[in-house]
Order: structure tokens, then sequence, then C-alpha cells
């Protein structure tokens, strides 16, 4: 009896652990290459104490690289980055850097956003399908844009 309970402890005790979703902590793993589920990154994004600053820059920087995909691919560096810096989950910001990055001719850090890019888009399509019923839930209408 006592090795099911022992058991039964280390389950609750284990989840309890896990399912708290520190936005630093995994921005941290995701920057320094590390698996990171996009899914995760954005509620932990959403939950961080600092979510209404981080989003109103983040508005701020990804309507500015939208203007600037097709005219000045080399100021989309140095933007991108800030947005990452932001959220690491923005789709602007990754798709800014893969087109910065190719325009460079940088295919090994072109390719690292344009996965980026696809997971995201991965997990913006797995719950949703982009209907008026069933819309994608992005966080602005920069991320919408991007996708």
């Amino acid at each position: 009896m006592h090795p099911i309970l022992l058991l039964v402890a280390l389950f609750v005790f284990g989840c309890a652990s896990t399912s708290t979703l520190n936005y630093e902590e995994l921005s941290s793993t995701a920057r320094s290459g590390g698996q990171v589920d996009v899914g995760d990154l954005r509620k932990a994004f959403l939950a961080s104490p600092d979510f209404p600053q981080r989003m109103k820059r983040l508005r701020e920087l990804e309507t500015e690289v939208i203007g600037f995909i097709e005219e000045e691919p080399l100021r989309l560096g140095p933007i991108g980055t800030a947005i990452l810096d932001q959220y690491h989950g923005s789709l602007a910001g990754h798709y800014a850097l893969a087109t910065f990055y190719d325009h460079l001719g940088s295919a090994n850090s072109a390719t690292i956003h344009k996965q980026w890019v696809l997971r995201i888009r991965t997990d913006l399509e797995s719950e949703d399908d982009g209907t008026r019923k069933s819309p994608y839930s992005v966080l602005s209408a920069s991320e919408a844009m991007a996708y």
C-alpha cells in the first residue's frame, strides 16, 4: 500500500512543479538553441508579470518591421532582434530575421529563423482553422499580417 501512495505523491508533486511556465527560462532556452514548445512559450509570455510593457513595445516594433520587409531588408536585422528580445515566439520577428539573413546570404542563420516561422505557424494552425468560427489566435495585428 505504501509504494502506491509514494507513487501518487511523486506524480502529484512532480506535476505541480513542472506546471509553472517561466517566460524568462523558456526564452533563454530557446535563444541558446534548446527545444521549447511554441505553445508553452506563448502561454508563459502571456502570463509574464511584465506582459503589458512587453506587448506595447512588441506592437511598436512589429508594426515597424512590416513596413521594411520588402524595401529595406538590412534594417530587419536590428528590429527583428529587438522583437525577439521582447518575445522570442514572435512570428514577425523570426520572419524578419529569416529575410535579413537570406538577404545577407547567411543560409544557416536564415534556416534557424525559418524553422521558427514554421513551428509558430504550425502552432497557430494546431487548434484553429482560420475561419470566422475558429480564427487563429494571434497576439497582434502585426502577427496576423506576418502570418
